[in-house]
């Protein structure tokens, strides 16, 4: 099950003004049989700005990293 999930070191580059690419160490921790684990890994996300606002077009997380 998941219990939490935190992002770390955020950095944002925008392109432009249509355009940002987001990076971040994505920290997840989950229960299982009653244990607490935590993940950590890179995420990339690409985001685009439309009429209606910022949108996330596409995203990647891992592998995990120590």
């Amino acid at each position: 099950m998941w219990v939490d999930q935190m992002l770390e070191d955020i950095d944002v580059q925008i392109v432009g003004d249509a355009v940002a690419v987001l990076t971040a160490l994505v920290v997840d921790v989950v229960s299982r049989d009653g244990t607490q684990e935590t993940y950590r890994l890179r995420l990339t996300q690409t985001w685009v700005n439309s009429a209606t606002g910022w949108q996330c077009l596409s995203g990647h997380a891992g592998p995990e990293v120590d």
